[in-house]
């Protein structure tokens, strides 16, 4: 990822994890103000994250996320 043209060292990284525990905590079943609460970000952020992460992805649901976490694959 660039910021203002400059690579960010690690930052995909970084990204990727994030979402990767978001979906972990979607998967345990939590709802977005607990995960928010976790997470120390407001509700609305966590509601923006799963958008993004659904709507880059093509899910359109938790369910979808969690059945495409558990493949070996899954890169987000």
């Amino acid at each position: 990822m660039t910021r203002a043209g400059v690579t960010v060292p690690g930052r995909a990284s970084v990204v990727a994890e994030n979402e990767r525990l978001l979906g972990l905590l979607v998967g345990q079943g939590f709802g977005n103000r607990t995960i928010a609460t976790i997470l120390q970000v407001s509700e609305k952020s966590v509601e923006g994250r799963l958008g993004r992460m659904f709507a880059r992805a093509g899910y359109r649901s938790r369910t979808e996320l969690m059945t495409a976490m558990q493949d070996p694959g899954f890169s987000g």
